[in-house]
């Protein structure tokens, strides 16, 4: 019985340290999260979706077309969102800058969708409708995974 009781203790203590060594491995910096990301996307699209090589690269040379769009629209989002707390923080009556603020945080948040839009058109001209919901779910999966794991790493920072 001890014997047994051991071997289980070790191999659930190989196998923390195991899962634990990957983690402390992975890169830090904003290129190498990028580099992980792209790695995950190319990974996703050939597994789940079912795509060529071919179709991978045209796909993610539509991803890259959009990239930076979407970026300075997120970031034009991030500032209007933080304009709008600051406003509202201010407690301030100027009715104008409120309507501005919103009007602004509005427009961004259309062009972003329209943005989404425009690349969904370009994707569907690459990919069967069967792969688009292939891709569509497989997107949505990964934002709900990316959206839970920084959860759990800010509840970890706070503790």
């Amino acid at each position: 019985m001890k014997t047994w009781m051991r071997l289980v203790v070790l191999t659930l203590a190989a196998a923390v340290l195991l899962s634990a060594a990957p983690a402390m491995a992975q890169p830090t910096g904003k290129a190498d999260v990028q580099k992980r990301l792209a790695k995950a996307r190319r990974k996703l699209l050939k597994k789940k979706v079912g795509l060529t090589s071919a179709k991978i690269k045209q796909v993610e040379s539509t991803f890259a077309t959009f990239r930076a769009k979407r970026t300075k629209l997120q970031k034009q989002k991030k500032t209007h969102r933080r304009a709008l707390r600051k406003l509202a923080r201010s407690d301030s009556d100027d009715q104008a800058a409120y309507k501005k603020a919103i009007d602004d945080f509005l427009a961004t948040r259309k062009a972003i969708r329209s943005l989404e839009d425009d690349q969904m058109a370009a994707l569907r001209k690459i990919l069967t409708p069967k792969e688009q919901v292939k891709l569509l779910q497989a997107s949505m999966k990964l934002k709900r995974q990316l959206r839970k794991a920084r959860r759990r790493a800010r509840r970890a920072g706070r503790q």
